[in-house]
């Protein structure tokens, strides 16, 4: 009995520190990095089925701004009673949602938390409300009952 002593698998991809982990069922793992960069694994094969990530600023004095450490993704979740939708939330206050079946965003929008990193990110167990917190302590709720109101 007890733990083992070595890992089942190690899957390597992200260049910088993995901040964040979620399970989506039955075989999708998704890994937020302090890059800014979300990977999206296939758990039977071992492979990235989608590299996501923030878009790209609209000028490069923009991007600039974005510093790394604003990039960082700190929470993610998969809203399985909306199709399965990654959510990931962020140093740069912005909420992005996923499609993980084609990897392509489906919606983004910035929180409101007053220039506060998201550190917090979870819903209820119909997926109809997304709550967020950010790092002054404020936690806001969102109805997302109508948007990717597709079943599984």
């Amino acid at each position: 009995g007890g733990v083992p002593d070595d890992p089942d698998r190690e899957l390597a991809g992200h260049a910088e520190d993995i901040t964040a982990v979620s399970f989506g069922s039955p075989n999708l793992l998704a890994t937020g990095g302090y890059d800014g960069v979300v990977l999206l694994w296939n758990l039977d094969s071992g492979v990235v089925r989608h590299s996501l990530a923030a878009p790209a600023a609209a000028t490069p004095r923009e991007d600039e701004a974005r510093r790394v450490g604003q990039r960082a993704v700190w929470r993610l979740l998969f809203l399985g009673q909306r199709s399965q939708t990654l959510c990931a939330c962020g140093a740069d206050g912005w909420l992005r949602f996923w499609n993980p079946k084609d990897g392509e965003a489906v919606w983004e929008q910035h929180a409101g938390h007053e220039g506060e990193g998201l550190v917090a990110l979870a819903t209820d167990p119909a997926n109809a409300l997304l709550f967020t917190g950010d790092t002054a302590g404020c936690i806001k709720a969102w109805d997302v009952s109508r948007f990717v109101n597709v079943p599984r």
